[in-house]
């Protein structure tokens, strides 16, 4: 059900490689670029970390397209997901 889907998609992001001892694979591991500098490139790596570990833990979605924009000057970077 749809719910159940978002509740896993959370789930991922919510999720730290290692911290699940039967699955230490599961989980986004983005924490890594936190205090990496704001850039094209570090959120080319970010979003296909999301795109491959969204697809591999969530079979029952289908990931269209993870768009990053890097926004150094605001310090963030703005993420659109389509499923």
């Amino acid at each position: 059900d749809e719910a159940g889907k978002i509740r896993k998609v959370e789930n991922i992001f919510n999720t730290k490689k290692g911290q699940k001892i039967l699955t230490p694979t599961f989980g986004l591991d983005i924490e890594q670029y936190l205090f990496e500098n704001i850039s094209k490139q570090n959120g080319e790596l970010i979003g296909t970390t999301i795109f491959e570990e969204l697809s591999l833990y969530e079979p029952r979605i289908i990931v269209d397209n993870v768009d990053i924009v890097a926004r150094p000057d605001q310090n963030e970077y703005k993420i659109s997901i389509s499923i």
